[in-house]
């Protein structure tokens, strides 16, 4: 289960950070610009 997944499930990264929070998104940009999974 990547990033993805979790994006469009709004799932909060690693259970810390909301989908709300202002990092959220850019960290997940940075996730599936690295490939490093989330899970």
């Amino acid at each position: 289960i990547g990033s993805i997944f979790e994006y469009v499930n709004q799932r909060p990264v690693f259970g810390i950070i909301s989908p709300d929070n202002v990092v959220y998104a850019p960290l997940l940009g940075f996730f599936v610009f690295t490939g490093v999974p989330t899970s």
